[in-house]
């Protein structure tokens, strides 16, 4: 399914994926946030539109195996909980300045 998604224009496998997840697929979007947290390059998630069919698919079964070590629940509430960690620490840098 992230294969087929990925031809619509301007979708790589991230947020192919993330159309997958949200349909039901036990997939997730291992966006910038969720590499970082892992240690990863943004690299790992980038598939050059030259690569072969075979190439590809390679590579998303590599990426589907890493959402299915912790499934996809964990990547959905651990990217919620981060991202409002991130918020909330920039709200507060910026009513620190603001004193």
């Amino acid at each position: 399914a992230i294969l087929l998604f990925m031809n619509v224009p301007n979708l790589g496998m991230v947020k192919a994926s993330f159309v997958c997840q949200m349909l039901g697929f036990n997939v997730s979007c291992l966006d910038s946030h969720n590499l970082k947290r892992l240690g990863m390059n943004a690299n790992f998630t980038k598939v050059p539109a030259t690569m072969s069919d075979s190439g590809k698919r390679k590579k998303i079964a590599v990426y589907v195996a890493l959402c299915q070590e912790q499934g996809t629940e964990y990547w959905w509430n651990s990217w919620c909980y981060y991202v409002a960690e991130c918020i909330n620490l920039w709200t507060i840098a910026c009513d620190t300045l603001r004193k």
